[in-house]
């Protein structure tokens, strides 16, 4: 290693960096969702900790106080798996000092639990109490409190009569009563999904969101409203959305009684308001036409827009994959944008603490991502952090900042037309590479594949920019954040779409003189680990290396053997849905890379948990018993008690650790 002036020379992939694995698996958590008290506007937040083998940890802010209390027990996680990836696990009472839960697992009870105050002001949790006594096959979640009677709560209820997902039953409940006389009721069933509960601010009537297969929440789900008359669901009738046609989210009630809810109808997910005559305004607010004020919802109870007062809305759009927050006068259509800095805001944060003040679950171009109180004061908005996911700081010179890129594809289905990608250069003040050296490429591909990557500051990123590698983060045909006809250009052409233009955008890179085509490494899980199997079997010449994080590689095992709600999901990604049986096994067998790894030439990592229900552990497994076959290079590494995605702090590092060996060998070769 050289050194030129105060910059030590030193090749590209091998730089020390101050951001550690211990910074990323320990010292980092993940800021799930927030709420705020009615009652008293303290903020409730829910931590995923690493370093606690993953337990979601509740917490509590007073208002009156910075100080962050825990609020459940020391052995109990909050967290649901209903639609497997949860979401909207628990819920403070509107009129009280209190909050319900739920917990995973072989209790999967219900629980309230009270908050007090000592003679010096500071609060803690009192015992939980049971409302709803577990029964190891139903799962509880996304709870909404009658503002009026708290006597009366609504819930997703998803039984699991059996292990096939045809056995799976999905309702929406009522829990009503006292803890020890509590009886559930079921409100609304016959279809195949519920979610986003809540009721008018008068208690008087309810509304959900519901849809059936083969349809997803972003495909074609409907807003439903019901009066609530006697402890029941009267006249229910739907006012928005149509399968597989129209994808209505977020129904909202303003403070006056109307509903508001989301609808992708224009092609993006804009904002309305149902009126009196059950027609529907939009709200229409010129120049975000083409911005999305929803998402795919993956999870159970996210929205993106609160109400501060009647008239106002504090509200996150994105487009082009970035986020911003606004401030919507409905009154006449106008809006403000509060110039904050958040790029990447989570879609279960935003709540209206009073009428000057919201909270926020973001990151910025600099940042990780926070829990944050906004202020408004006139025509400016101030934030000030409440919680942060690292405690950790990045310093400036550090930060590889990303980079907005579209870029042509050539290989594509649909040649002529654009994809993007953020592009992270490598970055670190304290080494430059030997002159004339090109960096190597690690390209990540996002899961879902309904979804989308963000500019925020990740760590996970930084990691890998910080010792010498550029990073292209590709949203690929199907993305959201950019307009419902990209999304659906992915049907018919998972498996072929998306891993081309993961294989465009290195072509661009290459092609502008940012990094070493010869040493491209393709990253992604989940799904963006199916792309990654796809796409070194479909391009075997550009890449140098893989690492497949519970990626699909058989997707008649995946079809045959997945959950509930990704049950139909590939009918529309792989095929028309009046295809044949002969089309859907010629589909099935084309694009499984399992029946394709004679192709494969790049060195394979496939990291896999074992309780995983999502993408079963056998896939990997057969994976690398095929490439092994065909006399190419893997390696598996299983992880016990780990499920879809990693939670434990081991797991994390252990993980990270592989990849980086894994990396250097054959990306850096060093």
């Amino acid at each position: 290693m050289a050194a030129t002036g105060s910059r030590k020379i030193a090749p590209y992939g091998t730089w020390e960096s101050p951001i550690s694995i211990e910074t990323i698996s320990g010292k980092s958590i993940s800021l799930q969702e927030c709420a705020v008290s009615l009652l008293t506007k303290s903020i409730y937040h829910l931590e995923g900790r690493p370093a606690e083998a993953g337990r979601s940890v509740l917490c509590y802010t007073s208002s009156s106080s910075s100080s962050k209390v825990e609020v459940i027990p020391k052995d109990y996680s909050c967290r649901t798996s209903i639609h497997e990836y949860g979401g909207a696990a628990f819920k403070p009472y509107p009129n009280e000092e209190a909050f319900v839960f739920t917990v995973p697992g072989g209790s999967r009870s219900v629980y309230k639990v009270a908050l007090q105050k000592d003679e010096n002001g500071n609060t803690s949790a009192g015992e939980p109490v049971t409302l709803v006594s577990g029964v190891p096959t139903k799962r509880y979640g996304n709870f909404a409190i009658n503002p009026k009677d708290d006597k009366w709560i609504l819930a997703v209820l998803e039984d699991h009569q059996g292990s096939r997902p045809d056995q799976v039953v999905n309702t929406l409940v009522s829990i009503h009563g006292e803890p020890g006389s509590v009886k559930v009721e079921t409100v609304a069933e016959g279809k195949d999904f519920y979610s986003s509960p809540s009721w008018s601010p008068d208690g008087t009537k309810i509304t959900w969101l519901q849809w059936e297969h083969p349809d997803m929440p972003w495909t074609g789900s409907q807003v439903w409203i019901a009066d609530w008359v006697d402890g029941k669901a009267q006249n229910q009738i739907a006012v928005a959305g149509k399968p597989l046609t129209e994808s209505a989210s977020q129904p909202r009630w303003n403070p006056d009684g109307t509903l508001f809810f989301c609808s992708d109808r224009t092609g993006y997910w804009q904002l309305y308001q149902l009126l009196e005559d059950g027609s529907s305004r939009h709200v229409a607010l010129e120049g975000l036409e083409h911005g999305e004020f929803s998402h795919a919802e993956w999870q159970i109870g996210w929205h993106s827009y609160d109400f501060l007062n009647p008239s106002q809305i504090v509200a996150n759009y994105t487009t082009n994959a970035t986020s911003k927050t606004l401030l919507i006068d409905i009154t006449n259509n106008s809006f403000k944008d509060l110039d904050l800095p958040f790029v990447d805001t989570q879609p279960a944060s935003i709540h209206a603490v009073s009428e000057s003040a919201f909270t926020i679950i973001a990151s910025t171009a600099s940042t990780p991502s926070s829990l944050y109180l906004c202020t408004l004061s006139g025509d400016t908005a101030s934030y000030k952090e409440v919680a942060s996911s690292t405690e950790t700081s990045v310093p400036l010179d550090l930060i590889s900042n990303a980079q907005h890129i579209t870029f042509p594809r050539k290989s594509s289905p649909e040649p002529d037309t654009e994809a993007y990608a953020w592009y992270y250069p490598p970055q670190n003040p304290e080494y430059a590479a030997p002159e004339g050296s090109l960096p190597p490429l690690v390209i990540s591909l996002h899961g879902g594949p309904t979804s989308h990557s963000t500019c925020g500051l990740a760590l996970s990123i930084q990691y890998w920019t910080s010792r010498g590698y550029a990073y292209a983060y590709v949203n690929y045909t199907g993305s959201t954040g950019y307009g419902r006809k990209f999304r659906d250009a992915l049907n018919t052409k998972w498996g072929i779409a998306d891993v081309s233009d993961a294989a465009d955008c290195v072509h661009h890179l290459a092609s502008q003189g940012l990094v070493d085509k010869t040493r491209v490494g393709i990253v992604g899980g989940s799904a963006g680990g199916y792309g990654v199997l796809q796409a070194i079997c479909s391009y075997p010449d550009i890449w140098a290396a893989c690492v497949s994080n519970y990626g699909i590689s058989s997707l008649r095992a995946l079809v045959e053997d997945t959950h509930k709600f990704e049950s139909r999901y590939m009918d529309g990604l792989l095929w028309d849905l009046d295809a044949s049986q002969e089309e859907k096994d010629r589909v099935l067998d084309e694009r499984s890379p399992l029946l394709r790894a004679g192709n494969i030439r790049a060195p394979a990592l496939l990291l896999q948990g074992v309780e995983d229900r999502v993408v079963p552990k056998e896939q990997a497994e057969e994976m690398a018993k095929i490439i092994k076959a065909n006399g190419g290079l893997v390696e598996v590494e299983l992880f016990e008690g780990e499920g879809h995605g990693w939670r434990k702090q081991e797991t994390v590092v252990k993980a990270l650790n592989l990849q980086e060996d894994w990396w250097r060998k054959y990306l850096v070769r060093a």
